[in-house]
Formats: C-alpha cells, sequence, structure tokens
C-alpha cells in the first residue's frame, strides 16, 4: 500500500515535468506536503522506538 501511495505522488510530480505551462508553485507545494508527511513519520518512528537497553539482541 505504501509503494501506491508513493507511485501516486512520483507519477504527480512526473506529470508536472512533463506539463510546460505548469505552476512552480504547485510543483513546490506537492514536495512541501510530502516532505511535511516525511517529519511526521520520523517522529512518528523516533517516539515509537525502544531505548537500547530494552532491545533484544
Amino acid at each position: 500500500m505504501a509503494s501506491s501511495r508513493c507511485s501516486s505522488w512520483c507519477r504527480q510530480l512526473l506529470s508536472f515535468y512533463h506539463d510546460r505551462d505548469r505552476d512552480s508553485a504547485d510543483v513546490k507545494a506537492i514536495a512541501e506536503a510530502k516532505l511535511a508527511e516525511i517529519d511526521r513519520k520520523i517522529a512518528e518512528l523516533v517516539l515509537n522506538r525502544k531505548p537500547p537497553a530494552s532491545r533484544a539482541l
């Protein structure tokens, strides 16, 4: 499922690349939204990470 979201996002950016009449602000908005999503996911993963002492070796 995650790969389909990525593919959709990538296809959207590629469509802008091929559209010479596109507004660069549209591309920037999509890229910034994706970066914000990545930042949220990183923060979630960091919060859920177990401390090193409690990890099984």
